[in-house]
């Protein structure tokens, strides 16, 4: 069962897109550079990242095609997607960076629209050299660049793809390459392809999406591994007859382990008696999946192959042994009404196949069709069907059936399965207790939907699952107006009255008071039920002076407290600031000046375990102490324990060495940003004292010491 939840809490942070309904979307925003300056004539393209299958390799898929920003940095691009959380734009210019974002709303957001402010910054560089097994440099591979944003949590763990056109170089003659056009404050991982091979390698320095190359190296050497071909055979499992068009999908095995050369997972399809193979295959043990995209139907079934390569031999007989199995119907119904649902996803398993381990079993992510039915060929005898929601309308709770799936001639095995609505939050928005002249934006605290109002004043949102709603609020940003409701003391549909609302000013500087362009300013509410900072508007950006203005916030009052964080490229945040926004309807509500700290300091040292033996590739994360905000950095450790962080602010520190949960325990470090040479100890935590430096200081009174001159 714990098995089964996990892969349930994968897929639902994954977008397995096929057959699920798209929703229109438009995207507007603006591109600027760091002074705040407007940049038109940018390119700018919106994307989804996808994946047919649970575990299935993501690929992108363009929305819309290259447009260019007007004459004020705007663009609007109208888009359906399948997926919120997956959708981003990306920019770019020549003699800028690449910038980029994702719509930050989840897929509970029913408002339909996103706002982005893309900063392209002053360009820098990441290179390297791809060189073979010997050392020997390779030209003409092809070599893609995932960058990550660091600076800004919403995207430290979602590597941006966007046109392979602006993301894609080749090696030159001596093997080398460089992108020149990447923000100071990003990582990267790469993705490389040579001739005669068939995977893609996948560089990074620690399996942990959000750990990534530091922009600025220039020394990176990306090695091949030695390569071999297996060969093998997919057949019917009784008849021994060879199958052709089998679609089969290879992985690593176990993409915990830190040895092993990790590649992209590799799609093919068996050809005339079922024949494939597959070049360049690294050593280790793998696993060889039978895959069919979760809205159509298996033509056949397979139990997984593990392929464990030694060396350089090759194999020559992986055998694949597929089969029609048996048919499974599940169908899904609101308890309610009783009415079939359909884009309700699912998964199927036969035995429990873990997140990062993963077996032999079979498992079959499915989604159910217009009718609510998923038909699903599963191997005879007991499975696993575990509903996940993939609709906004109905709960995300799991529910597991044991259906017993027997070979019963032209008879079909059936399940069926209940869900339950979400609730709904109803209710009307007034102004001045009339009906409202313009729809108004409505959002409900502490997770749920954003949606609009309709022509007389309506809305409907969805809570997210089991998160009780405290606080309906409403806005109209255009004319100044707010309204708040708290939800327990409403009995039945709730009524959030407009009215003039104030609105707040400020400027965000460096330590000698100058302002920070593009810095990027968030307002939360945290209430007195709900011990937890929700954001309450989009985000804002300071101007070329670093000041900003929030309108229509409704002034403070007894039971809620507004709280602001503060992100710019290149120095340390301000997170969840306590703010007082005290005053008269109308009025400008000047916040004091909030002073970021410039990361310009660089953190050193080595990792060792408990035994003192250097530790190698071990994640290593920064985080803010004793009050002082530090920037998200996120680096693992080489072959010999050394690590180096850079652009962290001079400040206190705590560095925290590999998981909490990790087997062997983690080191913490209190520290300081310029400290170097520090070392961390697995399962301890230790304070970083330093040395003081004499340079540049009087010598202390050597009287009391007798030492004659």
């Amino acid at each position: 069962m714990k098995s089964v939840f996990v892969i349930l809490f994968c897929l639902a942070l994954t977008v397995v897109a096929v057959g699920q309904e798209g929703k229109p979307i438009s995207l507007m925003g603006r591109v600027m550079d760091s002074y705040a300056q407007l940049v038109a004539g940018a390119e700018v393209v919106a994307f989804e990242k996808h994946r047919d299958y649970y575990r299935g390799p993501e690929y992108v898929k363009m929305l819309t095609s290259v447009q260019r920003t007007d004459g004020d940095g705007k663009f609007l691009l109208n888009v359906i997607t399948t997926s919120q959380y997956d959708t981003y734009v990306v920019a770019r210019k020549e003699g800028f960076t690449l910038g980029w974002d994702a719509l930050s709303y989840n897929d509970f957001n029913d408002k339909a629209e996103g706002n982005f402010y893309i900063i392209l910054e002053k360009p820098n560089i990441l290179a390297g050299k791809v060189v073979d097994a010997e050392g020997a440099p390779v030209a003409g591979a092809t070599v893609q660049v995932l960058p990550k944003t660091s600076y800004l949590r919403r995207l430290e763990q979602r590597p941006i793809y966007g046109p392979k056109k602006w993301f894609t170089i080749k090696t030159s003659s001596d093997g080398t390459f460089a992108f020149k056009n990447l923000p100071a404050d990003a990582s990267a991982d790469f993705w490389v392809q040579v001739r005669g091979c068939d995977l893609v390698y996948h560089y990074t320095p620690h399996r942990m999406e959000g750990i990534g190359f530091e922009v600025g190296s220039e020394d990176l050497e990306l090695k091949l591994p030695h390569g071999t071909m297996i060969q093998g055979k997919a057949f019917e499992k009784r008849s021994g007859v060879g199958v052709s068009g089998v679609r089969l999908l290879l992985q690593v095995q176990d993409s915990r382990n830190e040895q092993q050369q990790r590649y992209r997972d590799h799609e093919l399809v068996s050809g005339p008696d079922g024949a494939f193979s597959i070049r360049g295959i690294p050593a280790g043990k793998h696993i060889l999946r039978v895959v069919t995209p979760s809205d159509r139907t298996a033509e056949w079934i397979a139990r997984s192959v593990t392929v464990d390569v030694a060396g350089d031999e090759g194999l020559k007989n992986v055998t694949v042994k597929v089969e029609k199995g048996v048919m499974l119907q599940v169908i899904a119904r609101d308890r309610t009404t009783g009415r079939p649902l359909s884009g309700i996803q699912m998964l199927v398993d036969k035995r429990g196949a873990t997140r990062f381990k993963r077996d032999s079993g079979f498992f079959r992510i499915a989604c159910t069709g217009a009718d609510g039915i998923a038909h699903i060929r599963v191997p005879s005898g007991r499975c696993n069907v575990s509903v996940w929601r993939s609709s906004n309308d109905y709960t995300g709770a799991w529910e597991v059936v044991q259906a017993t799936a027997t070979a019963l001639g032209r008879r079909q095995s059936r399940v069926e399965i209940m869900l339950d609505p979400r609730s709904r939050i109803r209710g009307t928005v007034v102004e001045d207790s009339r009906q409202l002249a313009q729809p108004a934006v409505v959002s409900i605290y502490p997770y749920g939907d954003t949606v609009f109002t309709d022509s007389s004043g309506k809305f409907e949102a969805k809570p997210a699952n089991n998160i009780p709603v405290t606080i309906v609020g409403a806005r109209d940003v255009g004319r100044n107006l707010a309204g708040l409701t708290d939800v327990r003391n409403q009995a039945g549909a709730m009524r959030v009255e407009l009215k003039p609302a104030v609105s707040i000013a400020g400027v965000i500087t460096n330590a000698n008071g100058i302002g920070i362009p593009t810095a990027r300013v968030h307002l939360y509410i945290l209430t007195i039920h709900v011990l937890r900072c929700v954001i309450l508007v989009d985000e804002v950006i300071a101007d070329r002076e670093g000041r900003y203005k929030i309108d229509a916030v409704v002034p403070e009052r007894e039971g809620f407290d507004y709280q602001i964080s503060v992100n710019a490229a290149g120095y340390g945040p301000v997170k969840y600031k306590r703010i007082s926004v005290k005053g008269r309807a109308g009025e400008v509500v000047e916040i004091p000046a909030i002073k970021l700290v410039p990361a310009d300091a660089s953190i050193s040292g080595v990792v060792v375990d408990k035994s003192a033996n250097p530790a190698a590739n071990i994640p290593l994360y920064v985080h803010g102490y004793r009050s002082f905000d530090q920037p998200n950095r996120s680096t693992a450790t080489d072959s010999q324990g050394r690590f180096l962080i850079n652009r962290i602010c001079k400040g206190p520190l705590i560095i925290q060495a590999d998981a909490a949960n990790s087997l062997s325990g983690s080191g913490r470090l209190y520290a300081q940003g310029g400290d170097q040479d520090v070392k961390i100890v697995i399962g301890k935590e230790i304070t970083h004292t330093g040395h003081t430096s004499l340079i540049g200081k009087s010598l202390p009174d050597l009287s009391g010491f007798e030492i004659e001159p």
